[in-house]
């Protein structure tokens, strides 16, 4: 008998993660059929080196996927992501999803699209510091969004950024 009884379950839930960002190799892409309520769908997954869970993959991870190693499941094989549970918005009672983010290994500059990345390193730790401060879900795409909605002026995707979220404390030590 195991040690738990979530350990049962085929595929990763958010309570398997127990609030914590953990890191895992996708070991390969692939699809599930699923009976929802007598209608059958099948629906993609990611399998990962050292666990036999699953991650069933939404539209939004599906994008994230596409952003970080291009259209191609088979791409996805080897590489590193990170995933946490977070709670869903909009929802009051709670309830959480497992999202996808690039793996802590990679630094923001290099995650980010060449075109996303501001041109001084203050603004880049400035737009990273807000969108953490604020706890902002994939602050990837909020970054490449405000980018491109600035035409490519980094100041101008940063005072966005802060009209949008509101500025970082700044704290000061004694």
């Amino acid at each position: 008998m195991t040690s738990s009884w979530y350990d049962y379950d085929v595929y990763l839930q958010p309570k398997h993660l127990k609030g914590k960002r953990v890191t895992l190799t996708i070991a390969r892409a692939g699809e599930v059929e699923v009976d929802e309520r007598g209608n059958k769908q099948v629906k993609p997954v990611l399998y990962f080196k050292g666990t036999a869970k699953y991650l069933f993959l939404n539209k939004t991870s599906r994008t994230m996927l596409c952003e970080m190693f291009g259209e191609s499941p088979a791409a996805c094989a080897g590489k590193k992501i990170a995933i946490q549970a977070v709670p869903i918005k909009g929802r009051k009672d709670g309830k959480e999803t497992v999202v996808i983010s690039r793996a802590a290994e990679t630094t923001p500059s290099a995650s980010l699209p060449p075109d996303a990345v501001p041109q001084e390193k203050d603004d880049l730790a400035r737009i990273w510091s807000l969108l953490e401060f604020h706890e902002i879900e994939q602050p990837e795409f909020v970054v490449k969004r405000a980018v491109t909605a600035a035409k490519g002026d980094h100041a101008v995707a940063l005072a966005a950024l802060e009209a949008k979220y509101g500025q970082v404390p700044v704290v000061v030590s004694s």
